[in-house]
């Protein structure tokens, strides 16, 4: 009898699309032994993937693919039997929408803020299209957001309020939706003219 295959669940992964486990090797049988799979297709051994039935030996490794649900959210599993033996392998499709941006930092300019960020751990399964700043005063000024497009990594917040004490969030959008905001940046004040004179003098 085959000992145990464990294949590791995977999730966050774009619906739809196709989804191969990490390979298991089979152990515990002296002799060849039957595989099938329902749910799914497996290769043997790095081999082309089939839905068929056949035999697999000690040793050799098994993959499992299957097709993720179109559906945001959903799992989808396949189970595989070697000798009686059963091993299951899930998938679920991100939600769409995405995770906040990270190590998101602020920089002055002239009654603007450049927010610096990087890429979210999750896309969410959905196609990026774009990020947000926002940033807002402790002591009075306007709040000022901006938008840019999916390959920025930083987005420009002009219109600010010269002088005012500011930190500011990142946001990423999908074609599903806008994700959590960051947590916030360092703070810091907008140059005003005066400032970016003396910066050039000096």
């Amino acid at each position: 009898v085959p000992d145990d295959m464990l294949f590791a669940a995977q999730s966050g992964v774009p619906p739809n699309s196709l989804v191969v486990s990490s390979p298991v090797t089979i152990t515990g049988i002296t002799s060849a032994a039957a595989i099938s799979i329902t749910g799914g297709e497996f290769s043997i051994n790095g081999g082309a993937f089939t839905s068929a039935a056949g035999s697999v030996t000690n040793g050799q490794t098994v993959r499992i693919r299957v097709t993720a649900s179109p559906v945001p959210a959903a799992a989808t599993s396949a189970v595989i039997t070697v000798g009686g033996v059963t091993g299951l392998f899930s998938v679920t499709s991100g939600n769409g929408v995405p995770t906040a941006p990270t190590a998101v930092t602020a920089s002055a300019g002239f009654a603007a803020i450049r927010v610096t960020f990087g890429p979210p751990a999750n896309t969410g399964g959905a196609t990026m299209t774009g990020y947000s700043a926002t940033c807002s005063s402790s002591n009075g000024g306007v709040t000022v957001t901006r938008t840019v497009g999916a390959a920025a990594t930083f987005v420009q917040v002009t219109g600010l309020s010269i002088g005012r004490l500011y930190t500011c969030t990142a946001n990423a959008s999908s074609s599903v939706g806008a994700g959590a905001a960051s947590t916030p940046s360092n703070a810091i004040k907008p140059f005003d003219l005066m400032q970016i004179l003396n910066l050039v003098l000096e």
